[in-house]
């Protein structure tokens, strides 16, 4: 459903979780994927707090869900049983964001690869 990445190591995100388990289920797949673009581009690029309301209602209003009903579910705890059971039982210890984890054929280790990397980096890395 959602990357489990900062899931258990983020307060800040919950909120954003939560909705995108809700968007999920309520929109479908594809709006949850457009919710998430939107949510990725005010955290990565604008620097905004994804806990925040507003921020979420902006990001859903942007891909086109009723604010009003967002709203309504923000100020619920709907989903936060479920995506609090998701991180325990996926819990990888991630510390740092962007984090990326790759199998190799054959290994049954699985590598990763923690915060942001240059094309570059990630190239060396995953052809090491």
């Amino acid at each position: 459903r959602t990357s489990t990445a900062c899931l258990s190591k983020c307060r800040m995100a919950m909120k954003g979780h939560r909705l995108l388990w809700y968007v999920m289920d309520t929109h479908g797949p594809a709006s949850q994927h457009n919710l998430m673009d939107a949510m990725f581009y005010r955290y990565f690029t604008l620097n905004h707090d994804i806990g925040s309301d507003e921020v979420l209602l902006d990001a859903a209003r942007s891909v086109g869900l009723p604010c009003d009903e967002i709203s309504a579910f923000l100020s619920t705890n709907s989903y936060l049983a479920e995506v609090n059971d998701f991180a325990a039982k996926n819990n990888t210890n991630v510390k740092t964001i962007p984090h990326f984890e790759f199998s190799r054929e054959g290994e049954e280790t699985p590598f990763e690869i923690c915060g942001g990397k240059t094309i570059d980096g990630f190239s060396k890395v995953i052809n090491t």
